[in-house]
């Protein structure tokens, strides 16, 4: 390829790629060669950077808070707010919802319009504990996705939630970030509680479902390898009566202390996990004795009243650890 001069312009084989992009498009059409050349050869004037200068990737947006692990905490409701509205300017999502209770209270952010089939899917992911996810497959609108996630951390629960997402795809991007979101969450709610815990600022509000309960053994753990503070699980098993059982759970955890976690694990079975020393338990077991006397009686059932059973596990060392969850796990699991 010549030039006005006569003198050949095309690039040499070993000439940078920009070059050649910018012969072909003067052989297409477009632009001068000298006015692409311009844009194409680096700044050589004095002062021009002479480190690399980033490139810019184009195609399908990203995420771009800089890390998940800078993503803003339960409590930061105004950066929570403006993290949504990048999430959803990158899923095209046009409605999002994240609710979150945690030890100081409930906290729901919102960003959009109020959608009725989110709100919907919000109240089921809550109420099952599982993600929620519907599509629209014909009609108007076509390929968008609604979608709620439910989670949990050491000390939080919450659902994240988001309607209009388009592509419908897209729903795949909110999980991923869920998940990650959940995990950063519960590394810092680990490095606030663990070295308290038990002493956890937690609203008590009954029995503990069992995810929370599980949570609590962690916390445990972590507190045992930090400092030795030893820990026991006791497995009660109770004569069967549902009606007795349920009246004893409302009951039970407003006897017994802040740092006893307890929980329900079957129709005649709690796992209460405690700080207890064992010379000091049988005050405790006194206390859970009484409150089921009480509710075996108000369920209509007669004396004599049967006893209580109890198995017991403890984590002494951190090398207990191990065969403490491992116990903890196989009485959680029992049919």
């Amino acid at each position: 390829m010549a030039n006005e001069f006569g003198f050949d312009t095309t690039p040499a084989v070993e000439a940078p790629l920009a070059l050649h992009a910018a012969a072909l498009e003067t052989t297409l059409g477009g632009p001068p060669f000298d006015s692409l050349m311009e844009e194409a050869l680096p700044d050589i004037s004095d002062g021009a950077p002479t480190a690399p200068q980033p490139v810019v990737i184009e195609g399908e947006p990203r995420f771009v808070i800089p890390s998940l692990e800078d993503f803003p905490s339960a409590e930061g409701r105004q950066n929570l707010e403006g993290a949504l509205k990048v999430i959803m300017s990158d899923t095209g999502a046009g409605r999002a919802e994240l609710h979150v209770e945690g030890p100081k209270g409930s906290e729901r952010v919102e960003v959009g319009p109020e959608d009725a089939i989110l709100r919907e899917l919000v109240e089921l992911a809550r109420r099952s504990g599982t993600p929620q996810v519907v599509a629209s497959v014909s009609g108007p609108p076509e390929s968008i996705a609604w979608g709620a996630w439910p989670f949990r951390t050491a000390q939080h629960r919450g659902v994240l939630a988001a309607a209009g997402i388009t592509p419908a795809t897209g729903w795949s991007r909110w999980q991923e970030m869920v998940e990650e979101v959940r995990s950063t969450w519960d590394s810092q709610d680990r490095a606030k509680a663990g070295p308290a815990f038990p002493m956890v600022p937690t609203p008590r509000t009954g029995l503990l479902e069992l995810d929370d309960f599980a949570a609590r053994l962690t916390l445990a753990v972590e507190r045992n390898r930090r400092d030795g503070l030893g820990f026991a699980l006791h497995r009660l098993e109770f004569p069967v009566s549902a009606a007795a059982l349920d009246l004893l759970g409302q009951r039970l955890p407003s006897h017994l202390r802040d740092t006893d976690s307890i929980c329900r694990a079957g129709l005649d079975r709690m796992l209460l996990l405690t700080a207890t020393p064992r010379d000091r338990f049988p005050y405790v077991r006194g206390r859970i004795q009484a409150q089921w006397q009480e509710a075996w009686l108000e369920a209509g059932h007669e004396r004599p009243i049967p006893g209580v059973g109890e198995e017991r596990v403890e984590m002494i060392r951190p090398e207990d650890a191990e065969s403490f969850l491992a116990q903890a796990q196989e009485w959680m699991e029992e049919e």
